[in-house]
């Protein structure tokens, strides 16, 4: 799950706002709250991005 929030986030960045980043993933969360935090961050930026675009 840890990889799926960083890909989401990256993708934000790489994709959506064309910001060209390596792929450099941090280090594993394993605490369950820890990782459903990732991925609510990483839904919340491309939520936030795509609502910005016409």
């Amino acid at each position: 799950m840890n990889h799926i929030a960083y890909c989401i986030q990256w993708m934000d960045v790489d994709y959506l706002k064309s910001v060209e980043v390596g792929w450099e993933p941090p280090a594993l969360k394993n605490k369950k709250s820890d990782v459903i935090k990732l991925l609510v961050k990483a839904y919340a930026d491309v939520e936030k991005t795509v609502s910005g675009f016409d």
